[in-house]
């Protein structure tokens, strides 16, 4: 057997046992704040005193997401139950999740914005593919807000200026 596949087995018996410890934890708390945003659709509910707070849940899940803690069904399940516990909530609510999601966007940008023109040149499609996923899960997150629309073209301007300076470079190249 190569030793690549035996070291990926013991990294894969290893990983499993400690996500099986992590993920114990991380279905308790799941599983709670699904319960928690079935009390938030009730209409009686008081929703400043008891439930969690959607925004900070937005940004819990967000940072599984980002970790890959989470397979592609809790995935979808998680995405579902932010959806219902924004749907028919107070305008206030609705502007604090619009404002995370424009954070989150803004912060794409300037990372990407902050990293090196070489870098950017000699990784831009890897790095077109992380940021669109990124942008796709905000999307994903915040289909009904039309105000993300204008940052997230600025966004693509700017991936598609990069690709167009790649595939300059590389015609220079090739007439060289």
């Amino acid at each position: 057997m190569p030793f690549l596949q035996i070291h990926r087995q013991n990294h894969d018996s290893k990983s499993v046992k400690h996500n099986q410890n992590i993920s114990k934890s991380h279905k308790r708390r799941r599983h709670q704040s699904v319960h928690k945003n079935h009390r938030y659709e009730d209409e009686n509910s008081q929703t400043d005193d008891e439930g969690p707070d959607p925004a900070k849940e937005l940004i819990y899940l967000s940072v599984l997401l980002e970790t890959h803690q989470m397979s592609t069904s809790e995935r979808l399940a998680s995405m579902y139950t932010l959806e219902r516990a924004y749907k028919n909530r107070p305008e206030s609510l609705i502007s604090d999740y619009k404002a995370i999601c424009k954070d989150e966007l803004e912060t794409l940008i300037s990372d990407y914005k902050a990293r090196s023109e070489e870098f950017r040149k000699e990784h831009v499609n890897e790095l077109q593919l992380e940021y669109v996923e990124k942008l796709r899960t905000l999307k994903g997150y915040n289909k009904n807000c039309r105000d993300l629309e204008a940052s997230i073209e600025r966004f693509r301007n700017l991936i598609c200026k990069d690709k167009q300076d790649v595939m300059e470079l590389e015609r220079k190249a090739l007439n060289e």
